[in-house]
């Protein structure tokens, strides 16, 4: 499609800035979505079928006075495979920014399906040690979206955004452990 539609690569980096952007200034939103989202029937699927809090064996769906309901173990099932989803599509613009090979860009997002969750609850548990990754990472979306818009203009090898993206990284997390361990020599 990008082959043929050249101009489709604009929304794809609107969605990463947009995506850096939430990064950003999303996190309070978040926190707040995520302590609300702990009730099982609070979530989207709830909207969409009926759920019981009540976990029925392996079951995903069990009678309720006659009625079909969703058990919680069918609403966990729909949201992980929603993420992996999410994750896939949302890796797609980042890899047009490295490489138009079709074979890698189907690959890669194969790959990103495989592996994103693990990486996921990862990055979800080192934002909140390392107080400065969540600005990287916006930093980091903020350079790829920015590959993608100049690249006809400005043309930056594989090796360079490594480079970038090792020197952001290592930047936020050396900052992040300085900025702890000032913090710990202060209280102490």
């Amino acid at each position: 499609m990008i082959e043929r539609v050249q101009w489709i690569i604009y929304p794809f980096a609107a969605l990463i800035l947009f995506a850096a952007w939430r990064l950003l200034f999303g996190g309070e939103r978040e926190r707040k979505v995520v302590a609300e989202a702990c009730d099982v029937c609070a979530t989207w699927i709830a909207r969409v079928v009926r759920v019981s809090p009540v976990l029925h064996g392996h079951d995903f769906w069990r009678r309720d006075g006659g009625r079909l309901v969703a058990t919680p173990l069918l609403v966990a099932l729909v949201v992980i495979e929603t993420t992996d989803i999410v994750f896939a599509l949302d890796s797609i613009p980042a890899v047009l920014a490295v490489t138009r090979n079709p074979f890698i860009v189907y690959s890669s997002n194969i790959m990103a399906m495989l592996g994103l969750r693990s990486l996921y609850f990862v990055l979800s548990d080192a934002v909140y040690q390392l107080r400065y990754l969540r600005s990287g990472l916006a930093a980091l979306l903020v350079f790829t979206a920015s590959k993608m818009l100049a690249s006809e203009w400005v043309p930056i090898s594989a090796g360079m955004s490594v480079a970038v993206i090792a020197v952001v990284l290592l930047t936020t997390i050396a900052a992040s452990v300085r900025q702890k361990s000032n913090a710990s020599a202060v209280s102490s």
